[in-house]
């Protein structure tokens, strides 16, 4: 230090965290990166920061020498002295056309002509410096090439005000040791350390290019919740290998992850900047300590309060830098800021950070609670590893839906998690939190016993359905059926080998259409298709494709199968259909109804979208039927155009209509489709058909009730909540006047509308009609 910068009296800026006292031209600390104080008077010594390279220490690699231009190096054409301000990230390093921002924990930019300097230098007779990457508050970042393996790297440098500095030195070299040691795809790889001739230490790593997590952040605000455990997930990995290594970051946040494209992944992980890494105490390995009681280092707004009270450090703390940076990942927003150091240092101390849907975004709420387990202020309620955090985050990434009890937990844990820490006025009443907790605990295991007892119940897995859709029980066929059947047989196989006469061919055509409509009225459905399949077949070869007679037994085969269920019921209807619109002057009722029957079995087959396109050109048929209806007038009576407004005919638009909207609310799940579009017309499809409902059924009919669940839901889906619950409270009010109190239906009821209160919020409601519709369910068989 000069003579001159040491004066009885001065003016100076000092740091706060540091208590080292600089010139007042300068506005962040080089030593540790804190803004300093306003200018003060005091007595002491001032520290400046020179802008060349101090002389050589004389120690380290001798045999490295540094080639390229000279000290006297003309300067450039505008007169200026050869300097250049350099980005504050020293995570930049590797990205192009991407300045960063300086931000309240790091170093303002200062003129380093010495990095200037070093442009074009051989550093070890081995790496050729090409450009300046970035500096941080100790190193500066060069772009290299290596001269033997044409291979770009990454050269660090330590600043030129602090080579002379024995703790700077320190640890540099242990970031070069710590970081070395570990081999981890995650990690950033160190190649090389050495000092140049001028005694001015160095590092080799790889050349990355990519973005840091934190310049992503402000590019868009936030990330998706997806991507960023991706990215969590990795993180955690790495560090979790770095702390099995005896190593801890200390220096974990967005600007030190950087993003790189490997393979298929564009968000691949590499974690940069084991500056002040600090090695565990392990039996194996004596580490040097380079920290003095109280003394801090890292980032104001990601450091944990062990670590801002400047106290013995382990793993644990950067599992809480890991929520800070989890946090401001995934809302934009770091968990803990403030205007000054050490309103920031207090924060983290004694403050919880805001709730994440505070912010404007919405996050699972089992990631959410690891957020904040991970912000824990006592180190004992953190993670136990990052093994733990990367264990949690993959269940977090494959889980499914969770059950009512986890969501129970969780939101219990992230209440727990977000309390400020305990003062001693609060011990008074940790009596009554336990006794709160045990009966928490009481009612939990009751519920999860009833939960347990009604996934086991056959309840359960039922659905509200229509009226007409209750399904059918088919019955076995009778031994007076059999030997119908029988004897039929003998009359299909004379047919087939031309025994039959034209009369006789024709009876028995109607003997096994006769046979079939006994067979479905007593609920034989598979007795019942053969029936009909085989009076087809003799009606095909007799009669030929387009009879009458054909086409009505093929319309009762189709619809055979579709009773039963089978997979080929669509296929026929098709066929039929197919054969039907190849003639003029078909009658729009009948096309309605089998567009209708064809939607029907692709219904009851779980194909919405077949089934769907189905029910959408019957009621095109219905329309164009119900116009010609009006235009007839007075002549109606004597014409065969159907009556939309018969009872019948109501009854059977009204039921393609309803389950028309399932298709659609179904449909709005899918991917690759408009949700919104979709569950507003399964809406509006809804409240035609409950209008209709209730003029043919009258007050308080199952279908009714069935429609009325069914608009809540969409109403739930779109976001509306309050008609969502007003629909929800009448669909129940009906069920139980319809089915009565404890009935399936309103055990399923009570169990949806539960979920919604659940994620409205209202858990005490929900928790009630939750247990309720257990209750039901358990007991129901």
């Amino acid at each position: 230090m000069p003579e001159s910068d040491r004066t009885p009296k001065v003016t100076a800026r000092q740091c706060p965290a540091c208590g080292l006292a600089f010139d007042p031209t300068i506005k962040f600390c080089p030593e540790d990166g804190s803004r300093l104080s306003e200018e003060v008077r005091l007595t002491g010594e001032i520290r400046s920061i020179s802008n060349t390279v101090p002389p050589a220490v004389g120690s380290g690699d001798s045999g490295s020498r540094l080639k390229g231009r000279p000290n006297d190096a003309p300067r450039s054409p505008t007169g200026n002295d050869n300097t250049k301000t350099l980005p504050a990230d020293p995570a930049s390093y590797g990205r192009t056309g991407e300045p960063s921002i300086p931000t309240a924990n790091l170093p303002k930019p200062i003129a380093v002509s010495a990095a200037d300097s070093m442009i074009g230098a051989i550093i070890n007779d081995q790496y050729e410096i090409m450009s300046v990457i970035g500096h941080g508050g100790m190193s500066i970042v060069y772009k290299a090439r290596h001269l033997m393996m044409k291979r770009l790297v990454a050269v660090k440098t330590l600043l030129p005000h602090l080579v002379l500095h024995p703790l700077s030195l320190e640890r540099f070299r242990q970031e070069a040791e710590a970081a070395s040691n570990l081999a981890h795809p995650n990690i950033i790889t160190i190649y090389d350390f050495g000092f140049t001739s001028e005694g001015q230490p160095f590092l080799v790593m790889d050349y990355l290019q990519g973005t840091s997590l934190s310049a992503l952040i402000r590019r868009d605000r936030y990330l998706p919740v997806e991507r960023a455990c991706h990215i969590f997930k990795q993180i955690a990995d790495a560090l979790g290998h770095a702390h099995s290594h005896g190593v801890i970051h200390r220096d974990l946040k967005p600007s030190n992850i950087l993003l790189v494209e490997k393979g298929d992944d564009p968000y691949y992980v590499q974690i940069v900047d084991f500056g002040i890494a600090k090695l565990l105490p392990r039996e194996d390995h004596e580490y040097v300590s380079l920290t003095q009681t109280g003394e801090l280092f890292g980032s104001p707004l990601y450091m944990s309060p062990e670590q801002c009270k400047g106290g013995k450090l382990d793993a644990k703390s950067d599992i809480y830098s890991l929520g800070c940076l989890m946090y401001e990942t995934l809302c934009g927003k770091p968990p803990i800021d403030g205007d000054a150091t050490l309103d920031i240092l207090y924060k983290h101390i004694n403050e919880i950070p805001e709730p994440l849907s505070n912010h404007g975004v919405k996050v699972p709420r089992k990631l959410e609670t690891m957020v904040f387990k991970c912000l824990a202020k006592s180190p004992s309620q953190r993670y136990r590893s990052m093994e733990q955090v990367r264990d949690q985050l993959l269940d977090m990434i494959h889980e499914r839906k969770s059950t009512f009890f986890d969501k129970l937990f969780n939101a219990w844990t992230l209440f727990l998690l977000r309390r400020k820490p305990r003062s001693n006025r609060d011990k008074a009443f940790v009596l009554v939190e336990t006794a709160m907790l045990l009966v928490l605990f009481t009612l939990a295991t009751t519920v999860g016993l009833l939960e347990w007892r009604a996934a086991e119940s056959p309840a359960s897995k039922q659905a509200i359905s229509w009226v007409e859709d209750e399904p059918e029980q088919p019955q076995p066929p009778s031994s007076q059926d059999f030997v119908e059947s029988t004897n039929l047989d003998v009359g299909y196989r004379q047919f087939n080998s031309h025994e039959l006469s034209p009369e006789q061919s024709l009876q028995l055509i109607d003997k096994y259409m006769k046979f079939g409509q006994e067979l479905m009225s007593n609920k034989c459905f598979d007795m019942a298709s053969d029936a009909y399949g085989k009076a087809l077949k003799v009606s095909r070869d007799f009669n030929g494709l387009r009879a009458f007679k054909t086409f009505f037994a093929w319309a009762h085969y189709a619809d055979a199968l579709s009773s039963k269920r089978d997979p080929n019921a669509p296929a026929v209807y098709r066929e039929m259909l197919t054969e039907i619109m190849r003639h003029s002057g078909i009658d729009d009722w009948y096309m309605c109804e089998l567009f209708k029957k064809e939607g029907d079995s692709y219904y009851v087959l779980g194909q919405w979208a077949q089934a769907a396109n189905s029910y959408s050109q019957s009621l095109r048929y219905f329309n164009a039927g119900a116009s010609a209806y009006q235009e007839l007038g007075k002549d109606r009576e004597s014409d065969s155009h159907f009556d939309p407004n018969d009872d019948a005919v109501v009854l059977d638009t009204t039921l393609m209509r309803s389950r028309l909207g399932d298709c659609y609310s179904i449909l709005a799940e899918q991917p690759g489709v408009d949700t919104k579009q979709m569950l507003t017309t399964a809406e509006n499809l809804y409240f035609r058909s409950l209008n209709s409902w209730r003029k043919l059924r009258g007050d308080f009919s199952g279908d009714e009730m069935v429609t009325i669940y069914r608009l809540a839901h969409v109403q739930a889906r779109l976001g509306h909540t309050s008609s969502a619950r007003t629909f929800y409270k009448e669909a129940l009010d009906h069920c139980i006047k319809i089915y009565g109190a404890k009935n399936v239906y309103t055990g399923l009821l009570l169990r949806d509308y539960a979920d919604f209160l659940w994620h409205s919020n209202s858990w005490l409601e929900a928790l009630y009609y939750r247990v309720w519709s257990l209750t039901i369910l358990a007991s129901a068989k």
